[in-house]
């Protein structure tokens, strides 16, 4: 559900009031998106994207798909800080 698609389980406990509303709404943004920062770090991230990735969606297309769009950005960015992801 919401821009970060949670399941409602997950969301029950990873949802973040990122926004101070004094609200954890899993279809604001504003909390969606530091709540799946969150649980990414939670997973592994930075130091292993593929496993926080594969903890967010338990599918190995998705996260090999995930990367390697990471990857092209960081790529079209000229950005060796970071990366590469694939």
């Amino acid at each position: 559900m919401g821009p970060m698609q949670f399941l409602p389980s997950t969301w029950e406990t990873s949802g973040v009031d990122g926004n101070g509303d004094g609200v954890t709404n899993i279809m604001d943004p504003e909390d969606a998106i530091p709540a799946a920062a969150g649980y990414l770090k939670g997973g592994g991230a930075p130091r292993d994207w593929y496993r926080a990735l594969y903890t967010y969606n338990h599918a190995d297309w998705y996260v090999k798909k995930v990367l390697a769009v990471a990857e092209a950005y960081r790529r079209l960015a000229h950005d060796d800080r970071v990366g590469p992801y694939i």
